[in-house]
């Protein structure tokens, strides 16, 4: 797909596309890409804009027939894409640069292994040592898929549904796991009820981590000193207010069985 319909159909905001556009690749630069050293790196780079006009360069070029050939429709490559977007913004918010920082996760984009299935993000994996969860024994090479939850819209069942369901179409996977704040023990201690509840509910928790503090990332844009939360909601007010005392919401580990969405 040309540049600069990749990037507008992505949803790259209009200073990131600007940015790319000034900045000068050679073909090589592009072709060699997915093999830079810093993609290993958790914010790799020296230069933002330059990162991001390599991956948007890359993938505006390659990454469609890689996508199609696992079975996604264009809608789903594009939404896949548009994680690029949600990071340039991020990062923005964040820091006030233009460009991406996120590279170790973004790397899976030209490796073809994120996709977004309507709501939420699948990577595809296989086993590499054996899990024992709930009575149920799944050997090294079992497929299962990773799930990971945008932050940009509501997280309905029914929204959640239809994403577990078109994993399950393209992947086949035996079961999912899932690492988020959102699986936290302390949510329920928070909210009497809602979206983060029911999609949480679908999980047995195996690990949990209270000093984890993403979550302040997702609900107030960055981490930051708690007394500078500016809360949204209630539960926001909730979540600043623990922070304050030196208690964090944390971050869990857990495991759904596939077909059926039922923890197992």
């Amino acid at each position: 797909m040309d540049r600069l319909k990749f990037m507008k159909a992505i949803g790259l905001p209009d200073d990131a596309i600007a940015a790319v556009e000034r900045i000068s690749l050679t073909e090589a630069e592009i072709e060699a890409f997915p093999q830079a050293d810093f993609l290993d790196e958790p914010y790799g780079g020296d230069r933002p804009d330059r990162v991001l006009a390599l991956f948007i360069s890359y993938l505006a070029r390659n990454s469609e027939a890689a996508y199609r050939k696992r079975g996604v429709s264009e809608e789903e490559w594009l939404a896949s894409m548009g994680d690029v977007a949600v990071w340039c913004k991020q990062l923005y918010c964040e820091r006030g640069e233009v460009g991406l920082r996120e590279t170790h996760w973004l790397s899976h984009l030209v490796r073809t292994e994120i996709f977004r299935l309507g709501r939420l993000q699948f990577v595809p994996r296989l086993l590499s040592e054996e899990l024992v969860c709930g009575g149920t024994r799944f050997p090294v090479g079992t497929p299962y898929c990773e799930v990971h939850i945008p932050a940009d819209g509501k997280l309905s069942p029914a929204l959640a549904d239809y994403s577990f369901v078109r994993a399950e179409q393209l992947f086949s996977p035996r079961f999912f796991t899932c690492e988020s704040w959102l699986l936290s023990p302390k949510i329920e201690g928070l909210l009497k009820e809602g979206n983060i509840l029911a999609f949480a509910s679908r999980f047995r928790v195996l690990s949990f981590d209270e000093t984890d503090r993403s979550a302040e990332r997702y609900i107030f844009g960055k981490i930051s000193q708690p007394s500078e939360y500016r809360p949204a909601n209630d539960f926001a007010e909730r979540v600043r207010d623990m922070a304050l005392a030196g208690e964090y919401i944390g971050s869990a580990f857990g495991v759904c069985l596939a077909g059926g969405i039922n923890k197992p």
